[in-house]
């Protein structure tokens, strides 16, 4: 059976991976053809472009304040799932995967706006003396894994952990050993 402190463990190391992304560069982006090789760094909070006549230009996205958001919900629905009392866990398992389902949401729309992005781009560019490249970068790769990590860890919050106590029926109402045993004489 898996430990709660593992699921735990799991749920907060994809807010972290996620955290951690929103701070680096997700991709980059550029075309050439009549004039210079342009590009651009887009972040959850921004996008640089270094294009001739206004060097870096910087625009604002607030895409990574949904992102820490659910990323901080994760972590506190990982602190209620390691408290011991029987009632918080019913709380930890929904906040869980209310957290965790909401960030996979946020980074698979991010993820395939940059995959559409980049078909629309080549397409557009596709004519002779142009060319469009997208690098992908470690944020990218970081923001996906840290959806994956978190979710994997959400789900195996929801396992229900065994009972201490072995004499335990499933309707939860202990039965003593010698109660439940016939001896024969």
């Amino acid at each position: 059976m898996v430990d709660r402190r593992l699921a735990a463990g799991l749920v907060v190391l994809g807010a972290a991976l996620t955290a951690v992304a929103s701070l680096n560069d997700l991709y980059t982006s550029g075309h050439e053809g009549p004039a210079p090789f342009a590009t651009q760094t887009v972040s959850l909070w921004g996008a640089k472009s270094d294009a001739v006549g206004d060097p870096d230009v910087t625009t604002v996205m607030n895409a990574g304040v949904p992102v820490l958001l659910a990323a901080a919900v994760m972590v506190v629905a990982a602190v209620l799932t390691l408290v011991p009392a029987p009632r918080t866990i019913g709380t930890a398992r929904t906040t869980t995967m209310i957290a965790a389902g909401g960030l996979v949401g946020l980074v698979l729309a991010f993820v395939v706006g940059v995959l559409h992005e980049e078909e629309l781009m080549s397409s557009a560019y596709d004519m002779p003396g142009h060319t469009y490249r997208m690098s992908y970068l470690p944020g990218l790769y970081l923001l996906a894994a840290g959806g994956l990590v978190g979710l994997i860890g959400a789900v195996l919050v929801q396992r229900r952990q065994p009972t201490d106590d072995d004499h335990t029926p499933p309707s939860g109402t202990a039965v003593p050993a010698e109660a439940g045993e016939h001896q024969r004489d």
